[in-house]
């Protein structure tokens, strides 16, 4: 998601920098042609920023992830999905890697290994050592209290 505003914001200066040079060259010359056409493709970068942060918003709210007392379960994606549902006793193991940028902006993959199964990575997670930390409070805590959680 990062790297999408990233490029919208690359784009909208751009678009913004044709619009400007458009506006000077119309008060320099009046009416001209090239500066329409500035103008104009100024204003579809512009358009295409705005595109380009929608998509990752929609992106980002088609993630869902969620830690209960009795499993972790993970949906990513819209149109077509990839989930995983693991019960809190056969993790093996949860690992978060962050980059720098990653860890200044707070994303990072989640790799989530079941027992016995394949590790299952999910890439530009939001607060990924929030979900790990919850994770591994859920695991922690002993089964009674887990339970109790339940009825209350």
């Amino acid at each position: 998601m990062i790297s999408h505003f990233v490029t919208a914001f690359v784009v909208a200066i751009a678009g913004i920098g044709l619009l400007v040079m458009s506006f000077s060259k119309m008060n320099d010359n009046g009416k001209d042609g090239a500066s329409g056409q500035l103008a104009a493709f100024g204003l579809l970068l512009l358009i295409a920023a705005v595109v380009i942060v929608v998509v990752a918003y929609w992106k980002r709210s088609a993630t869902e992830m969620a830690v209960t007392n009795k499993r972790v379960l993970v949906k990513v994606g819209l149109l077509s999905r990839h989930s995983i549902q693991i019960m809190l006793s056969k993790i093996e193991s949860v690992h978060v890697d962050q980059s720098l940028a990653g860890r200044i902006l707070n994303f990072g993959t989640i790799v989530i290994r079941g027992v016995g199964g394949t590790p299952e990575p999910f890439v530009k997670i939001a607060r990924p050592l929030e979900f790990w930390n919850e994770v591994q409070e859920q695991i922690d805590r002993p089964q009674e209290s887990r339970t109790a959680i339940l009825t209350h």
